[in-house]
């Protein structure tokens, strides 16, 4: 039996969409074991490694919480019926049109927009191009733009990027104490204020902000940032992730910088 499992199973347990607790459950497996493994190397007995690592990850329901609300059940079944439904249509109408018909559609150009290009079609009130890196665990996260829009929301994309050949950690974010200071004053985190996205979805942002949150493919390469309720155009947003290690790593974003 897994040393961690009544860990995983609280955490698991409150995500409702079950195609996703398996690869969540793999995920936070394979962290707590990273953990479990470095404080191993600190000289710590197995028993006491293995609390270590599990109280590093802190609250495994309010961690299973968050993550619910990025891996909405309601649009992840839809996006998986949709996944389904247009594989279908796909092979129909590859039987009924034959291969020649397919090699005409495959050459013709296909557009494909960045995620930059999407925030700037938003026409925020200000925009700012970053390029700024951390590493937290076994992934690099890419800090790539910041924008202020007209409601008082700051946006940050940020693009991750996996350093081994495991997949990136998603969780980090959520795992360790993260902490954000907007023009000297700390932002509470709550689902009021605060709000991570994978991406931003077919509808754009009125959507998202309408409804729950929900996970999407739009962009899986990148995670969006979202603070409401910012009066005006931040002068300095910082950052603060501190790791299980006890270091921080830190993102500071000065307008104009």
């Amino acid at each position: 039996m897994n040393r961690y499992h009544i860990f995983l199973d609280t955490l698991t347990k409150e995500i409702k969409y079950p195609f996703a607790r398996r690869k969540i459950r793999n995920e936070y497996t394979v962290h707590l074991d990273d953990s479990y493994e470095a404080f191993l190397a600190q000289g710590m007995n197995p028993k006491t490694a293995e609390s270590y690592a599990i109280a590093a990850m802190g609250d495994p329901q309010e961690i299973g919480q968050m993550l619910n609300i990025v891996h909405h059940p309601i649009f992840s079944w839809l996006y998986l019926t949709s996944k389904l439904f247009l594989i279908v249509t796909v092979l129909s109408f590859l039987l009924l049109f034959g291969p020649s018909l397919w090699q005409r559609i495959s050459t013709l150009d296909e557009y494909s927009a960045s995620i930059t290009d999407e925030l700037q079609a938003l026409e925020p009130l200000y925009y700012q191009q970053l390029d700024q890196h951390i590493v937290v665990g076994n992934t690099e996260f890419s800090f790539q733009d910041f924008v202020y829009t007209e409601d008082g929301r700051v946006l940050i994309s940020v693009k991750h990027k996996s350093l081994t050949s495991r997949s990136p950690f998603l969780g980090n974010l959520f795992a360790y104490d993260f902490e954000t200071m907007i023009d000297g004053k700390p932002i509470a985190l709550t689902g009021s204020n605060f709000t991570i996205i994978s991406g931003i979805p077919e509808g754009g942002l009125d959507y998202v902000f309408a409804n729950s949150p929900t996970y999407t493919k739009t962009w899986s390469s990148h995670l969006l940032l979202v603070y409401r309720g910012i009066g005006k155009v931040p002068q300095e947003v910082v950052i603060n992730i501190q790791t299980l290690d006890g270091s921080t790593r830190q993102i500071q974003i000065k307008r104009g910088n």
